[in-house]
């Protein structure tokens, strides 16, 4: 649900994908405006509207007022979509109502970290900032037009890319272009090595002989897919799994079966909790110094990123211990892991080629203000 105030968006209450004859009903209002007539949009996952209704219809629950009731029709097509909340609506109910029936989610199906109802005392909660920083994003300024880079130019192109271009007939591959440059600032480093890549979502195959040509004679790849026929790609220096990569048996069964693991690459199913069953299963099991790429990661309210933003937040933990130079203990996630960065589409971790043990703030130098 979302209202015309455009500052007032908030988090998803669930998914839902077309049924036909189904809608999605409801009560919702704004407590500072309870006159106001509020607009309700159905979202695709690009955050496009594909439906909507005016919340002006009876509503019988005591506690709201008795003309904030909405139905908004669920398109039949095969779209995932989903559902605003503004932090500013009181909530009482939302159902889909099938053909049959309907299902019924109340305020505690919420997740946990967005609250339908904001902060209204003490410390702002993180869903505020969440939207301050959706809004600074939404309004991001573009450089002056005389504002030119420093920096020295990247070269165009690199292996992978030319790889890409290069396959004009044969196995096909799908790749977003901005990906290139990614793949190749993490996985220089693997190319000439003994390297195993793992890549779930095969498709039609063009990315296996990629992979093995850009990292050279002695990698090894593992493909991973869903899909029976996929068991055709294999061949010398590539190994086929066949299962559901939210099935964490099948992960069991593939980590007993690969004990070494250096770079795993998630262009499987694409959902939220395939991506999330995945990384939980698999990116302890990388080596040292591995990487963990997730492709295909859309939507400005995705699960899946909200996911990792959960687990950036233990790289941030700080426990001062006593000792004459600033430091921190570290938690098992700050030992194993590197950094994460952020692409459009796509997340990068990087583990620690050596455990780390300990985060220190040294001071160097004589001259210090007095003022600290």
């Amino acid at each position: 649900m979302r209202t015309t105030h455009p500052h007032l968006t908030g988090p998803i209450i669930r998914r839902y994908f077309g049924i036909q004859g189904a809608f999605l009903t409801g009560a919702a209002y704004c407590p500072a405006s309870p006159e106001t007539a509020l607009t309700i949009a159905l979202l695709n996952h690009d955050g496009a509207t594909v439906s909507t209704a005016v919340a002006n219809g009876p509503c019988s629950h005591e506690e709201l007022p008795a003309n904030c009731g909405f139905m908004i029709p669920i398109p039949s097509q095969w779209v995932e979509t989903e559902v605003e909340v503004p932090f500013s609506f009181k909530v009482v109910e939302v159902a889909v109502e099938f053909p049959k029936g309907g299902r019924t989610f109340s305020k505690r199906d919420l997740p946990a970290t967005r609250s339908a109802v904001g902060s209204t005392s003490g410390r702002a909660s993180a869903s505020t900032e969440w939207l301050r920083g959706r809004k600074f994003a939404t309004d991001f300024p573009l450089p002056l037009p005389n504002r030119t880079s420093r920096a020295q130019p990247v070269p165009a192109g690199n292996a992978l890319e030319r790889y890409f271009e290069a396959n004009t007939e044969g196995n096909g591959i799908w790749k977003w272009r901005h990906y290139f440059a990614a793949y190749h600032r993490h996985l220089e480093k693997f190319i000439g090595q003994d390297t195993k890549l793992m890549e779930v979502g095969i498709y039609s195959g063009g990315s296996i002989g990629m992979w093995l040509d850009y990292l050279g004679p002695t990698a090894h790849i593992y493909g991973v897919d869903i899909e029976e026929a996929c068991r055709s790609y294999a061949r010398e220096r590539c190994s086929i799994f066949i299962g559901d990569q939210a099935d964490r048996s099948f992960w069991k069964q593939v980590r007993a079966e690969v004990p070494e693991l250096d770079v795993l690459i998630d262009d499987g199913g694409h959902t939220p909790e395939q991506q999330m069953v995945t990384l939980e299963e698999m990116l302890p099991h990388l080596a040292p110094g591995g990487v963990y790429i997730c492709e295909d990661v859309h939507g400005d309210r995705n699960e899946f990123s909200a996911f990792v933003a959960g687990l950036v937040s233990k790289l941030h933990t700080q426990v001062h211990q006593p000792g004459p130079v600033l430091a921190s203990s570290v938690n098992t996630l700050q030992a194993c892991i590197c950094s994460v960065h952020w692409y459009p589409y796509m997340v990068v971790i990087e583990k620690h080629a050596v455990l780390r043990e300990e985060l220190e703030a040294p001071k160097r130098g004589t001259a210090w203000q007095p003022f600290l």
